[in-house]
């Protein structure tokens, strides 16, 4: 299939897909099958915290990534900053995501990311850029709600089941991100502490053929540690600050 025979047909299954979200009735949690929830601007007007993604002003996560061999390759920041940004009639908080190798930034991304009043945490949209020198040289992966045929993804369920499966961003040819929850009560052990009862997801990008990551989720926490099984590294959380 030719590339832009490709994009029409993945264009044509986000129509469809959008199409369930308006719908107004959620998916089943059947294992193997994407799990959808109608997308309605008003659900998120007294958003309800996700215990296993808490996002509040001010909260700080910083990472160490770490190859096979125990040595350092980068530190990574998370802050939920002061800024919100509305998108689709939703306001977004603003999540600061900077990586940094040998104390030199390489990337900078602003995440936007709302909790309904479910506690479903939706995911709208990034705007990245790439640096060498001190200068932008990439934007590859940035993608915002609403436009260019792209919509929420439903980045984590209120109610996580094991089987479950996400479209956590919706951006034909740009950002498709998948999720899968493959565990429920894993135990984590990182520089920050020992974590049990830890979410296990597997992540994907149909773009990026045999790519995988797995995430851990600690209640009260968020992401406590994320491997990297193709590159053989370890991104730990280190300190984190709610």
């Amino acid at each position: 299939m030719d590339n832009k025979l490709f994009i029409n047909f993945i264009f044509a299954v986000s129509i469809l897909a959008l199409s369930v979200f308006l719908s107004g009735t959620p998916s089943q949690a059947e294992e193997g099958k994407v799990y959808t929830m109608p997308f309605d601007a008003a659900n998120f007007e007294e958003p309800a915290e996700n215990p296993w993604f808490p996002l509040k002003t001010g909260m700080t996560w910083e990472y160490r990534e770490i190859d096979e061999e125990g040595e350092e390759e980068a530190r990574v920041y998370f802050e939920v900053t002061k800024a919100t940004k509305t998108i689709l009639g939703v306001s977004c908080l603003v999540v600061n995501d900077r990586v940094y190798e040998e104390k030199k930034l390489v990337e900078d991304t602003l995440d936007y990311f709302a909790a309904d009043r479910f506690g479903n945490i939706w995911y709208f949209g990034e705007d990245s850029r790439d640096y060498e020198r001190g200068n932008v040289v990439s934007v590859e992966g940035s993608w915002l709600a609403g436009a260019e045929g792209a919509m929420p993804g439903l980045f984590l369920a209120a109610e996580p089941k094991v089987g479950m499966v996400f479209a956590q961003e919706v951006s034909p040819g740009q950002a498709e991100d998948m999720g899968e929850i493959v565990a429920v009560d894993t135990y984590v052990k990182v520089r920050a502490g020992k974590f049990e009862d830890c979410l296990k997801i597997k992540e994907w990008n149909p773009l990026e053929p045999g790519v995988t990551e797995y995430k851990y989720y600690a209640r009260g926490t968020g992401v406590v540690l994320e491997e990297e099984p193709m590159e053989k590294v370890r991104v730990e959380l280190h300190k984190f600050k709610d």
